[in-house]
């Protein structure tokens, strides 16, 4: 992002009492009312070249001033230069923090409201399950399993051995050699196991388990009848 408008407080147009949450993208029409900066560069910081806005005038957007302001491709080259990206951690954590309060894009407003519905209801129906008590909490856990419990055994010999081999066509001979693998339609089509039995009997329980509490299970497809998000 290198275009933002900079909300400030106090109908303040010199860019020091910034109120970062209700900073607006570049293409966002400003109302009259709301003072703050057009930051033309980026950086979160008002310079000499970019105009401030009292409460008693807009900029419009943001995009329409800055469109006649040098400022950006001056500023880029000598970026270019040096070496460092114009883009900061800081900057981009504002835009995620705009984000979850509202779409970065008016015209995204629905969308965005369906969107955040959607998962306000997961979220509670998550909360409800872990409530009623999950049949197998290490499966809800990072590193509640490890990669010998999970995957199956032969597979996972049959990669380490394939990792070994200096061309893509010896790796691919020595999984179709393993038995781990088989080429269903050649070139195109491979079947194999992936999970062990013990884990796939833990996956099959939790599900089974979470159909018990009656919670609402969306599916990952129309077609889907008994997998769950």
């Amino acid at each position: 992002v290198t275009c933002m408008w900079r909300q400030t407080a106090g109908c303040s147009s010199d860019g020091i009492a910034l109120e970062p949450e209700k900073d607006r993208l570049c293409d966002f029409q400003i109302p009259l009312g709301a003072s703050g900066f057009c930051d033309c560069d980026g950086d979160g910081v008002k310079s000499s070249s970019e105009p401030g806005y009292g409460c008693d005038a807009t900029p419009g957007t943001c995009r329409a001033v800055c469109r006649g302001i040098a400022l950006v491709e001056e500023k880029v080259g000598a970026q270019a230069s040096k070496g460092p990206p114009r883009h900061s951690l800081r900057n981009l954590l504002a835009v995620l923090h705009q984000s979850f309060g509202a779409p970065l894009d008016p015209a995204d407003h629905r969308l965005w409201k369906a969107a955040t519905s959607a998962f306000k209801k997961e979220a509670r129906t998550v909360l409800k399950y872990q409530k009623y008590g999950r049949k197998h909490p290490a499966l809800f856990e990072v590193g509640g399993f490890t990669e010998e419990q999970m995957i199956d055994p032969n597979l996972r010999a049959a990669l380490a051995e394939a990792l070994t081999q200096h061309s893509k066509e010896d790796a691919k001979r020595r999984l179709l050699e393993s038995g781990a693998i088989t080429e269903v339609l050649p070139g195109s089509v491979f079947s194999f196991r992936v999970l062990t039995e013990d884990f796939c009997r833990f996956l099959m329980e939790e599900i089974q388990h979470f159909h018990a509490s009656k919670l609402p299970a969306r599916r990952p497809n129309s077609m889907n009848n008994y997998g769950i998000i």
